[in-house]
């Protein structure tokens, strides 16, 4: 098959990703839509980013997508403290707030990507696709 990236055993190869969101609709919302992507496999849920960090410790995903604004401790500085003990995950921040200011943020938290949450379906699978080019589509380490 093209376009399917193997580990040594021969199965595909996902991305394994927590979701973090304060509001469950939310997470539900997200999760459905990764759901869709056969290369992701949603590997934990959290509601804020004190319980994400317990998380990524324990089930080491590839890729949080983190909510800026949340209770107890926020996006912002969780994603700070998953790059310093954590800096092979990738993280997507994603908020309902969409400005430049708010971007820089996140961005100056360490986050990969930042994405306000109206352009998750349409930008969602290219970022992941951007930070994944072997295992979400890419032709990096594709068998023939």
């Amino acid at each position: 098959m093209k376009n399917e990236i193997y580990t040594n055993a021969g199965v595909q190869k996902r991305i394994r990703t927590l979701i973090v969101d304060d509001s469950a609709v939310f997470r539900s919302a997200v999760g459905r839509l990764l759901d869709c992507l056969p290369h992701v496999e949603v590997v934990g849920i959290a509601e804020d980013g004190g319980y994400a960090l317990a998380l990524v410790a324990s089930l080491q995903p590839d890729l949080v997508l983190i909510d800026m604004e949340m209770p107890r401790l926020n996006g912002l500085q969780a994603t700070r403290e998953i790059r310093a003990g954590f800096p092979d995950v990738r993280v997507i921040m994603m908020t309902l707030h969409d400005s430049e200011q708010w971007k820089a943020a996140g961005i100056a938290s360490g986050a990969d990507r930042f994405i306000p949450k109206h352009c998750l379906d349409d930008e969602l699978p290219g970022a992941i696709a951007q930070l994944f080019p072997g295992r979400a589509g890419g032709t990096e380490g594709e068998r023939p």
